[in-house]
């Protein structure tokens, strides 16, 4: 039998299902994300919350399980409600290679289209080939860098900083 991939946004609701999920992306790839898994296992369920504030998450499921999320936060403030940052973007390793990370990105996107919002942003691992080609193929093009985002126990991660403008007025 085939694997039956489905997209959707979560919601608060969902909450279980994405804290666990994330708590696998913290402790798997640690360069991946602004948060350690040391601190985020000790967080109460209820501060998972907090990430379905102010935007979307969409989740692909696999057979009905949750093995791959991407997130967009609206930013907040008259002067800064035009943009948006994708964030937490996170696809199982037994899930990789289908296209889920790019079809929740287009969710997302699409979405803050609908929503009035003119420029995405975003941020990757500037050694991380695969994202990093991914985001441009979206449509995504560089405009700085981060030195030393993080520090991790046997190195520090470079970030690249990423932008899409969703008009032509923005850009």
């Amino acid at each position: 039998m085939k694997n039956k991939v489905t997209y959707r946004f979560m919601t608060v609701e969902d909450v279980a299902l994405y804290h666990e999920l994330r708590l696998r992306g913290l402790k798997e790839h640690p360069e991946a994300f602004l948060e350690a898994y040391e601190e985020a296992i000790k967080w109460p369920l209820k501060r998972f919350e907090r990430f379905f504030d102010n935007g979307w998450i969409v989740g692909g499921f696999v057979n009905g399980e949750l093995k791959g999320m991407s997130g967009l936060y609206r930013h907040r403030g008259i002067k800064l409600e035009h943009k948006g940052t994708v964030w937490g973007v996170y696809v199982a390793p037994e899930a990789r290679g289908h296209g889920m990370a790019r079809h929740a990105i287009n969710m997302l996107i699409e979405e803050a289209q609908k929503n009035g919002i003119e420029q995405v942003h975003l941020s990757t691992d500037m050694n991380n080939e695969i994202t990093v080609s991914l985001y441009k193929q979206l449509g995504f093009e560089p405009c700085g860098t981060e030195k030393h985002i993080l520090k991790l126990p046997d190195k520090y991660v470079d970030d690249l900083l990423m932008v899409k403008f969703l008009n032509s007025q923005a850009a």
